[in-house]
């Protein structure tokens, strides 16, 4: 359990409070400032906040270091800041206040939020130069922002859903942008159902919560952990009476896991991710990388101390995480919509996030987390730059020969592709092989888990170079003549955040370096630190924080114990040499088959006798929409339809039409008398109501 010092600290408010001004400025007044204002402010907004979030890790930083030991390896404990901006919630047992909070997770979740999110702003700045919502498009994007700054800044529960509620309303906003075409607005709306449906999760263990501990404040909750000596006894009383208190919490992390499942795209509620394309395509990076699809993660993470103690759900969530991660890749295989390809890589990597949230490796987690953010939010902005480049095309089978007309689109978009398919030295080399490793060796791991996560990295690496085989090598296919000639590599504005984003994917990995490399720390004579984890260290539980379960904790230290052994090292080089041939070997086979003629196998495949059923399979997702049309959404209809005929058209209209005429003249009459706006008449009937019950309660000898 967390052992870390709180300290107030006054500007936290700033780091939310600068986009929300830009959101409000821009929706309010966007027309008026015009789209000079807007490109240079709009992003601007974000910039101040990612400062003042980048001074708020310094100052945690600072404070988190021991007086007598002030460097980083030896003396770094960890700190909170926290600001309590009012008393939100002041009734009975329950006591809120809005609260603003950054510890080391926060800290993390900042600099990716905050930076990716800027470097998108600047991106739409060219992106959507010649669209009319351009002021609209900007106050959304601020708004969203804010939103997932108030989500990872939340010091409780109900604070950290007031964004996530946030993120749900932005992102059926953006994703339905182009609200004019109605497909694009059933996106949007699809998004929007979904999240709710995991949104009840969330509150069903949120209220869960509440009744067994009776706090939602984090710290709370978590003295409250500490305080449990015994996470097996039965409850004597209250709503739970007769349940264990680890019954309690399984219920309800399963509960917010579900809510995580929402916003994070986990089946069975994924369906709504690859539909969220039909936003902008900044939009589709901002959503997918660095805010609205890691806060289901983030979630899980933020309450470790929780879901350490509920051995069950950490199951729930681990499997899960790993068979999405397989399912989702094997979709992307049949894709020829490049954002869709990119949609289920997303979902895929969340199930590696997930899977490693569930054997307890959280370190990993949010260390994929960081990466994935930097090589996905690069992809996607160069799937933008291809289409902006081809008119608006999508279709991965008319693309074809741009590498030389997008020579830097072409370059970035390959070394985010390096680092997805954990090519070694690249970022997310070093997070996957991470999870892969715990996946395996920690003593809530197993070999099937590490198993899904293997086959999904090669599957990973397979796609995303058929991706970038069918858009850049060969000739170009299917593009017109007009669309050919005017071919040419996008603005700087975009071209600048490719060019970042692609450096953070190539780099950004290193400062999570594993204490112990196999082979490489030898060959070079020196120690690597793990700078990532050791930031962290002090965010997760430990066995020492809570004794009378300490055998619960033992996932998240066990498999490091293991790689300080010879045989620990023996295992996690040869576990990372198999991650690493199965990945060459995925993208070597999709050299093989689309490097000479990218397009023509997606041709062939599907008149192949077995081959194609299952392509076919694949390319309609396992017709997963098509069996939710007709289960559930096919009897809500049915049960709408039921309330319509019968309901409404029978008992509703048929009781009106069969009351006489008079009758409803001389109610309504008497209403209308009622209910005139007279206000004097009003006092007169309230001052009647309370003498009759002033007599009433003297007559009756008082309550």
């Amino acid at each position: 359990m967390p052992t870390m010092r709180t300290y107030a600290d006054s500007g936290l408010y700033l780091i939310p409070l600068f986009p929300l001004i830009g959101a409000l400025l821009w929706g309010l007044f966007g027309k008026k400032l015009g789209r000079t204002v807007v490109s240079w402010l709009a992003p601007g907004m974000v910039f101040l906040a990612a400062s003042e979030a980048t001074l708020a890790v310094l100052r945690l930083y600072r404070l988190g270091l021991k007086a007598e030991d002030p460097t980083f390896i030896g003396g770094w404990v960890g700190a909170r800041l926290e600001q309590v901006l009012y008393t939100w919630i002041g009734v009975a047992d329950l006591n809120l206040d809005l609260v603003l909070r950054v510890d080391p997770l926060t800290a993390v979740m900042l600099m990716v939020v905050c930076w990716v999110s800027f470097l998108i702003h600047v991106y739409s700045v060219g992106y959507m130069a010649h669209d009319e919502g351009y002021w609209r498009y900007f106050s959304q994007l601020n708004l969203f922002v804010f939103a997932m700054l108030v989500l990872v800044m939340g010091g409780n529960l109900p604070v950290l859903f007031i964004g996530w509620e946030g993120v749900g309303l932005c992102s059926y906003l953006l994703i339905g942008f182009w609200y004019q075409d109605q497909d694009k607005a059933q996106a949007g709306l699809k998004a929007f159902v979904v999240n709710r449906i995991g949104d009840l999760g969330f509150l069903v263990g949120m209220f869960a919560l509440f009744g067994l501990f009776g706090t939602l404040d984090f710290g709370g909750l978590e003295s409250a952990v500490q305080a449990v000596a015994d996470v097996d006894r039965t409850i004597a009383g209250g709503l739970f009476a007769g349940y264990t208190v680890r019954g309690v919490l399984t219920f309800a992390c399963i509960a917010l896991f579900i809510g995580a499942c929402g916003k994070s795209a986990q089946i069975p509620l994924h369906v709504w991710l690859p539909d969220a394309m039909a936003g902008p395509t900044p939009v589709s990076a901002l959503i997918h990388a660095s805010t609205m699809v890691t806060a289901g993660v983030y979630l899980c993470l933020r309450l470790n101390f929780l879901f350490s103690l509920a051995p069950t759900a950490m199951l729930v969530v681990a499997v899960v995480g790993g068979v999405t991660a397989l399912f989702a890749a094997t979709i992307a295989l049949a894709q020829n919509d490049i954002k869709k390809v990119l949609a289920y890589s997303t979902v895929s990597q969340l199930g590696y996030m997930f899977l490693a949230v569930g054997v307890g490796a959280y370190g990993a987690a949010i260390f994929h987390l960081m990466t994935h953010a930097f090589f996905k939010a690069c992809l996607f902005l160069g799937a933008g730059s291809v289409i902006h480049a081809c008119s608006g095309e999508q279709d991965l089978r008319q693309m074809g020969g741009l590498h030389e007309k997008l020579p830097i689109t072409f370059w970035t978009m390959a070394l985010s592709t390096l680092a997805i398919m954990g090519f070694p030295l690249f970022s997310g080399f070093f997070s996957k092989d991470e999870i892969l490793w715990l996946a395996f060796a920690s003593p809530r791991g197993h070999w099937l888990l590490w198993l899904l996560g293997l086959l999904a990295a090669g599957l990973t690496a397979f796609y995303m170079w058929r991706l970038m085989l069918m858009t850049f090598s060969g000739e170009t296919r299917g593009l017109d003549e007009h669309t050919r000639t005017r071919l040419s590599e996008s603005p700087l504005s975009m071209a600048g955040p490719l060019l970042a984003l692609a450096a953070l994917a190539a780099v950004g990995g290193f400062v999570g370096m594993p204490a112990y490399l196999p082979g490489l720390s030898e060959w070079l004579g020196v120690p690597f630190v793990n700078y990532f984890a050791h930031w962290l260290d002090p965010q997760w539980v430990t066995a020492a924080a809570h004794p009378g379960a300490s055998d619960l904790f033992a996932a998240a230290g066990g498999a490091a114990d293991l790689a300080l052994t010879a045989h620990g090292h023996a295992i996690e080089g040869g576990l990372m040499g198999s991650a690493v041939a199965v990945g060459l070997g995925g993208a070597l086979l999709a050299f093989a088959l689309y490097l000479r003629q990218p397009a023509a196998l997606t041709y062939r495949v599907p008149k192949l006798p077995v081959v194609g059923g299952l392509y076919r399979t694949l390319l309609n997702k396992y017709w997963v929409d098509e069996v939710y049309g007709v289960c559930p959404v096919g009897a809500v209809r049915v049960l709408a339809r039921f309330c319509a005929r019968v309901l409404d058209d029978i008992v509703v209209d048929g009781l009106v039409t069969r009351v006489p005429p008079f009758m409803l003249r001389v109610t309504g009459s008497a209403v209308a008398w009622l209910q005139n706006g007279d206000v004097q008449r009003y006092l007169s009937f309230i001052a009647c109501g309370l003498a009759i019950l002033l007599y009433a309660l003297l007559r009756g000898g008082g309550p």
